[in-house]
Order: C-alpha cells, then structure tokens, then sequence
C-alpha cells in the first residue's frame, strides 16, 4: 500500500515537473520575446487562504518562478519582477486610476474616471507591462517594503 502511494506521489511530481518544463520552455525558446514581467506573489499568505490553496499549490508556481528564470538566464533573457504591494489588477490601463475596492470575486470593473470596463487579467497584464515604464523611484514604492500612496494615479 504504501509503495503504491510512493508511487502514484512520484507519478504527480513528475507529472507536474514535466508540465512546467514544457510551459517554461515554450516561453523561452519559442518566443521572441526578450523580457519577461511577473508579479512577486506571497504565496505563503495565498496556501493560507482555504479558497485558494489546494489551488496555489497544485500548480507549483514557486517552481514555475524558478525554472523560468532559470532558463530565461540561460538564453540571456530579462525577466523583471513586480513588487508584491503593485495594484496589477485594480489600476485602470487606460488613465491609471486606482480602484479602492475591487474583491477576488470581481473579475470584471469599469473605472470611475475614465468609464472604461477592465477584465482583471487583461488589466492586470496591461499594468505589468507599464511596470517596465515606470521610474524606479515609482518602482521602489511598490517595492517589498513599502505600499504606495492609496489614492495616487500614475502617468502612462
């Protein structure tokens, strides 16, 4: 019984290496794209929440992280990480407000200033690519130590 759970644990890990080999490979050496923008996630505060965690984990994305960097550092490829404290999804793309209130139930939003209607993705992708834009005394406020000011907008 237990060489068969062994096993079948082996069978996922492997499963699961052999998932982020193939994605992370086609993002590198498939693409021509020469720089990468993620968002530093705290997974530990996301395994915490019970929604999320069965989720966060199954998916391996810390091991994601790593391989892929890895590999883009093999090619000479960028890849830039966004602070943890960056509002990806609840900055509007179009004029830079910040939505004060946008839960994980929300996936779709319109911004109060410009009117326009955001997925949260899509928005949150168009935001990581302005992070590339920013200043980096813009970038440090959203550093790993520091939260920008709330009501904020910033120029595109």
């Amino acid at each position: 019984m237990r060489k068969e759970l062994a096993r079948t644990h082996e069978r996922i890990r492997h499963s699961r290496k052999n998932w982020i080999d193939q994605i992370t490979h086609r993002l590198v050496i498939d693409s021509q794209v020469t720089t990468y923008v993620i968002e530093d996630l705290d997974l530990k505060g996301m395994v915490k929440n019970h929604h999320l965690a069965r989720a966060v984990s199954d998916v391996g994305i810390g091991n994601f992280y790593r391989t892929l960097q890895y590999k883009l550092e093999a090619v000479g490829k960028n890849l830039i990480v966004a602070g943890r404290w960056y509002p990806s999804s609840k900055r509007c793309p179009e004029c830079g407000t910040k939505k004060e209130s946008l839960t994980l139930k929300e996936r779709e939003w319109c911004c109060a200033k410009c009117g326009s209607k955001h997925d949260r993705d899509e928005a949150a992708a168009r935001n990581l690519r302005h992070w590339v834009k920013l200043s980096e005394s813009d970038k440090h406020r959203y550093g790993r130590n520091g939260r920008a000011l709330e009501k904020e907008t910033i120029p595109f």
